[in-house]
């Protein structure tokens, strides 16, 4: 049996009421005032509900309604990573660099001990 795309069946609009197509206010429910409306009824809802919870009164205190600021997951890791991409300055000390470098180039060669300072700030700043 082979498959077939079954496109949904549209349900018929409405038309819009004589009252409704009359006052603009009405006709687009989703504008900022009402947005704004929606979040101060929300405020004083919660603030009512809290204030019978606690029996004190209903104003707003300063800084107990408001949650504090949150970052999204993985936001702070890459903010984290653009600030070291844009910095030049060593992330490990030059001193436990050049030991940990001395001690695996004696690992692999043995023979080789000494090493100029100047090639080993360069192979560090080229990891940065």
């Amino acid at each position: 049996m082979s498959r077939t795309k079954h496109t949904a069946a549209k349900k018929p609009r409405r038309k819009p009421s004589a009252a409704a197509a009359a006052s603009p206010a009405t006709a687009s429910p989703h504008t900022r005032s009402c947005k704004t409306n929606l979040s101060q009824i929300r405020n004083l809802l919660f603030l009512k509900v809290t204030a019978k919870k606690t029996g004190g009164p209903a104003t707003p205190t300063p800084g107990k309604s408001k949650r504090p600021h949150r970052f999204r997951a993985g936001t702070r890791a890459l903010q984290e990573i653009r600030k070291y991409q844009k910095t030049s300055n060593l992330l490990v000390p030059a001193a436990s660099f050049i030991r940990e470098v001395r001690a695996i180039s004696y690992r692999f060669a043995p023979d080789i001990n000494r090493w100029q300072a100047e090639a080993l700030v360069a192979i560090q700043e080229v990891h940065v």
